[in-house]
C-alpha cells in the first residue's frame, strides 16, 4: 500500500449559472446602481429614475437589503421612499430555487416637496414596476416571491410581488397593486432574454397621486435583455416596451432604457 499526500477536496459539482454556495448567479449579493430612462415621443419630455441599492448576506442565504430611490425630472432631484427589508433563498433542488421577502418604505418622499407630475415620470421608464418608490406620504410595504429554474442553459424566472401603500400624514389613501413578470433567458454568465411583466391596480380607480394612469387598472410591458455576470461585477441592460394604455403603444407614447451595473458580494 502506497501512502501520500491527503487528496484534495473534491470541488464543487454545481451546474452552470450556480455559485459555490448553491445559489443562482443573479440572487448573490452586491451593490448596484440601478438606472431607468423615461422618453416620450409625444410631448418630448424625459426623466431618470434610479436607485442606489445593497442586498448583504448576513448568514446562508439570508440577506439584508436596502435601497434609496432617486428621479431626475425637468425640476428639482426627487429622493423617494427610502427601503430596508430582508430576504432569504430557498433551494428546491438541483436546479430550482425560491426566494421570499419582504420590505417597507420610509415615507421620506413628501407632498410638500414633490409635484406633480414628477411621480408619473418616474414611474414611467419601468412601467410602474416599483410602485412604491416615489409615491408621496406614503409607506409602502411589500412582499416579494421570486422562482427560479435552470434547465441547461435555458433560465426560467417568475415573480409575484404584493404592494400595499399606506397613506401618512395628510395621505388618507390605501393602495394596492401586484406587479408579476415572467423571463426566459438563454446563457448564463454572459446571457440574453425576454421580460413579460404586467402591473395590476385593483385600486386604481381611487388613485389621486399618479392622475394619467387613473383608471388604467393594469400595465403590460415586454423588455428584451442582456446580461453579464463577472465574479465581481455585473451588468444589465434592456428596453422597457409598455404595450397597452396609459404608456404604451410602444415608442409612439413611451418607452424605457434601462442599465443597472454594480459589484458582487458573496
Amino acid at each position: 500500500m502506497q501512502w501520500g499526500p491527503p487528496m484534495p477536496p473534491p470541488e464543487s459539482q454545481e451546474p452552470d449559472g450556480v455559485t459555490t454556495e448553491g445559489i443562482p448567479l443573479s440572487s448573490r449579493g452586491g451593490f448596484l446602481l440601478d438606472t431607468a430612462s423615461f422618453a416620450s415621443g409625444d410631448e418630448g419630455v424625459g426623466a431618470v429614475s434610479l436607485f442606489l441599492g445593497a442586498s448583504i448576506p448576513i448568514q446562508g442565504k439570508t440577506f439584508v437589503d436596502a435601497r434609496v430611490p432617486v428621479a431626475f425630472v425637468s425640476q428639482p432631484i426627487m429622493i423617494g421612499n427610502v427601503g430596508v427589508g430582508a430576504h432569504h433563498v430557498f433551494r428546491l433542488g438541483k436546479g430550482a430555487w425560491y426566494t421570499l421577502g419582504g420590505s417597507i418604505g420610509l415615507p421620506t418622499a413628501r407632498e410638500d416637496v414633490v409635484r406633480s407630475p414628477i411621480p408619473e415620470l418616474a414611474l414611467s421608464p419601468r412601467a410602474l414596476w416599483d410602485l412604491g418608490d416615489y409615491f408621496p406620504d406614503t409607506v409602502p410595504v411589500k412582499l416579494d416571491n421570486k422562482v427560479e429554474g435552470h434547465i441547461g442553459i435555458v433560465t426560467l424566472r417568475g415573480f409575484v410581488d404584493l404592494v400595499l401603500l399606506l397613506g401618512h400624514g395628510d395621505n388618507y389613501q390605501q393602495e394596492f397593486a401586484i406587479p408579476h413578470a415572467f423571463e426566459v433567458q438563454v446563457g448564463h454568465e454572459i446571457g440574453g432574454g425576454l421580460r413579460i411583466q404586467g402591473v395590476a391596480i385593483p385600486t386604481a380607480d381611487e388613485l389621486d397621486v399618479v392622475e394619467d394612469f387613473e383608471g388604467d387598472l393594469y400595465q403590460l410591458a415586454f423588455e428584451p435583455f442582456f446580461t453579464y455576470e463577472g465574479k465581481l461585477m455585473f451588468v444589465r441592460t434592456g428596453i422597457v416596451l409598455p404595450v397597452d394604455a396609459e404608456l404604451g403603444p410602444p415608442f409612439a407614447q413611451t418607452w424605457g432604457f434601462k442599465l443597472a451595473t454594480g459589484v458582487r458580494i458573496d
